[in-house]
């Protein structure tokens, strides 16, 4: 809640990126767009209370006396990885804790989630098939890392069954009831807070409309399709040929000879 996605997107990424509000990204059998996590709210005050309650009022450990101090593990390989690992660090300390930063290489750092050797640590995932089982299997138990890509080692029993049911269905209600118990299971346990959806932006021409774009297709140049005649039209349209900056150039050029054959007369040149 300390959190400001928003205006990390801004920062960041022009605003590009999508607020997520639950696992499944648009696009995906399952995806409410209607759904609100209850822990994806930016509410400052509310998560200064909610330390309090927790027993750690200003984020200050009673026992010694000084703030917490949390490890955010993360890659940095770059100005911008930099750049934002201190945006997060500086948004979680608004609380009164202290944030570590631990900078690893992308080896180190997938390595870290492999054997759970992190308490924090931002992640992310590109689907490999555009169905829902696809994104629940990264909390599926017998998973966990390294048999599997559950980094979380998130384990419930009733999220276990209801994925394995729910794996092999058609898309119909039944199962889509299903995926709206297993993402309130996800949201209660909170395993992982969703951040954004990553979204992209493709401009094509008029004459090229049949222009696909998608995340599993990396050949789209094949399908690609031209309407010649409209293609021609088009550039007869904008590339037509003017004469104004020649006539322009040349009115211009006239004066100038004008203005000097006029001093050089006075000037008895």
């Amino acid at each position: 809640m300390a959190y400001d996605e928003d205006l990390a997107s801004q920062i960041f990424s022009n605003g590009v990126e999508l607020n997520a509000q639950q696992l499944l990204p648009p696009g995906t059998f399952g995806y409410d767009p209607n759904a609100r996590h209850i822990w994806k709210q930016h509410n400052l005050e509310l998560a200064r209370r909610m330390i309090r309650e927790a027993g750690y009022p200003d984020g200050i450990d009673p026992a010694s006396g000084k703030p917490l101090e949390l490890q955010l593990a993360l890659t940095a390989e770059s100005a911008g990885a930099r750049q934002m690992a201190e945006f997060e660090k500086k948004q979680i300390e608004q609380l009164g804790v202290k944030v570590r930063l631990i900078e690893n290489s992308w080896e180190k750092q997938q390595e870290a989630l492999e054997r759970g050797a992190y308490q924090i640590a931002p992640t992310g995932w590109y689907m490999t098939t555009p169905d829902p089982e696809n994104f629940f299997e990264l909390f599926y138990s017998k998973a966990i890392a390294p048999r599997g890509n559950n980094t979380s080692r998130y384990s419930n029993p009733e999220f276990d069954l209801l994925y394995e049911r729910m794996r092999s269905m058609e898309n119909t209600p039944e199962r889509l009831v299903i995926i709206r118990r297993m993402n309130q299971i996800m949201e209660e346990d909170c395993p992982v807070i969703p951040l954004f959806h990553n979204a992209a932006y493709a401009l094509n021409q008029p004459w090229a409309p049949q222009v696909t774009a998608n995340k599993f297709l990396t050949n789209e140049a094949k399908f690609l399709d031209v309407d010649v005649p409209m293609r021609e039209a088009k550039q007869a349209e904008w590339n037509r040929r003017t004469y104004l900056p020649l006539w322009v150039g040349g009115a211009l050029l006239g004066i100038c000879v004008g203005y000097g054959i006029q001093w050089a007369r006075r000037n008895n040149v």
